[in-house]
């Protein structure tokens, strides 16, 4: 797929509708992730593991795409728990430890609370599988950390009350509203999570590879040349301003979808990646969020 698409055999999409987006960010995860089968276990934990806070352990990796979850949560405007059916884009497994991956391209959450579910679905596997580490690794090719909501449970049903002071604090409220209207109580379970965009992914596989190991350099070649295709590109940190927020899917949408052509399209000036207000006090890259107050670290 990834020679095809280097060679533009690949059909590009026509119009900035999520039935022609989402095939393009289903492809670059299965290309990114499926590739770090073909990696040392150890350097995968390494990596991964660095980056959602998550402890490394063992000496195995399993990488699992799209799996299919259920679990008893609160839906957004409700006030009972019902079935909720989740599908995290990716699975990360090694001994003890789960990390559940939810990546973007082009595209936004598909809800306020996604990635709140996929945080209490994970936690409930690891429950039942015994694993002691949980961790949720969000990532997009913003540069800094997305602007998140904050949920309350005030008013009887589960909802939105302003902006997260980042993705603890987010998921956090959430699991908080989730025991408070009978979603079921995790907030007595340790957890970890995290943003970081694209190119943090890649440069921590890079920070922990072994340069003499030919296959692993060829991998994160192929890694590199999967964001390139998708015009995802390096962009350094040119410090915060100003209190919008601006989000990843649309600025870059546009541009990718411009009438040169998807693969060759110009992305947003660095001025465009500035974050919102919700982002201050974050680092540009990756924030791995620690906290003991609640459960969660």
């Amino acid at each position: 797929m990834l020679d095809a698409q280097r060679h533009r055999k690949c059909p590009r999409p026509t119009d900035e509708s999520l039935a022609a987006i989402a095939p393009i960010e289903d492809s670059t995860t299965s290309e990114f992730f499926g590739r770090l089968r073909y990696l040392a276990p150890s350097h995968v934990q390494a990596a991964i593991g660095d980056l959602s806070g998550v402890a490394r352990g063992g000496d195995s990796v399993e990488i699992t795409h799209w799996p299919t979850r259920k679990a008893q949560l609160v839906s957004m405007g409700e006030s009972a728990p019902a079935d909720v059916g989740v599908e995290p884009d990716v699975e990360v497994r090694w001994p003890g430890a789960l990390i559940c991956v939810e990546v973007k391209l082009f595209s936004d959450l598909s809800g306020a609370d996604q990635l709140g579910k996929q945080l209490a679905t994970a936690l409930d596997v690891a429950e039942r599988e015994g694993r002691d580490e949980v961790g949720l690794l969000f990532i997009t090719p913003d540069g800094a950390e997305p602007a998140l909501p904050r949920f309350s449970a005030s008013t009887g049903r589960l909802a939105v009350d302003g902006l997260a002071r980042g993705i603890r604090d987010a998921l956090r409220s959430y699991v908080d509203a989730q025991r408070d209207l009978g979603g079921g109580d995790r907030t007595t379970r340790t957890w970890s999570a995290a943003w970081c965009s694209w190119h943090r992914l890649l440069g921590a596989l890079r920070e922990h590879h072994d340069a003499e190991d030919r296959r692993a350099v060829a991998v994160l070649h192929d890694l590199d040349a999967v964001l390139r295709l998708r015009g995802i590109r390096h962009i350094p940190f040119d410090g915060f301003s100003g209190l919008e927020t601006w989000r990843s899917g649309h600025a870059i949408r546009e541009r990718l979808l411009a009438a040169r052509g998807w693969l060759q399209s110009e992305l947003p000036s660095v001025e465009a990646f500035r974050p919102g207000a919700a982002a201050l006090g974050l680092a540009a890259w990756g924030t791995r969020l620690t906290c003991r107050d609640s459960g969660e670290r």
